[in-house]
C-alpha cells in the first residue's frame, strides 16, 4: 500500500514528466495551491490529462463526486482522493 507521500511524489513526477511543470515549482510549500492558478497555471485540458495519467498509474477510476465541488484541485487534495479511491477499490487481479 502506498503512503500519501508516495502518492504525492508520483503526482509530482507526472506533473514534471508528462505535463512539463518545472521541478523548481513542485515544492512542498506549493502542494496546497490550486493547479489551475499560480504557480502552476494548468489549463482544463491539462487537468484532464493529469486525471487520465493518475487513473492509468494507479489502475483506478476517480469518481464524479471527487471531480465536482473543486475537490480535484491541488497536489494535496488529489493525493487524498487517490488514497481514498485505492482503499475503496476491491482487490482485483491485474
Amino acid at each position: 500500500m502506498k503512503s500519501i507521500n508516495d502518492i504525492k511524489a508520483t503526482i509530482k513526477v507526472i506533473l514534471k514528466d508528462k505535463i512539463g511543470i518545472p521541478e523548481s515549482i513542485l515544492l512542498k510549500s506549493n502542494e496546497n495551491y490550486p493547479l489551475t492558478g499560480c504557480p502552476f497555471y494548468l489549463s482544463g485540458i491539462m487537468m484532464v490529462y493529469l486525471l487520465f495519467e493518475i487513473e492509468k498509474e494507479y489502475s483506478i477510476r476517480v469518481g464524479d463526486d471527487n471531480l465536482s465541488e473543486y475537490m480535484f484541485r491541488s497536489i494535496n487534495t488529489i493525493s487524498k482522493i487517490v488514497d481514498q479511491t485505492i482503499k475503496k477499490a476491491p482487490n482485483v487481479c491485474k
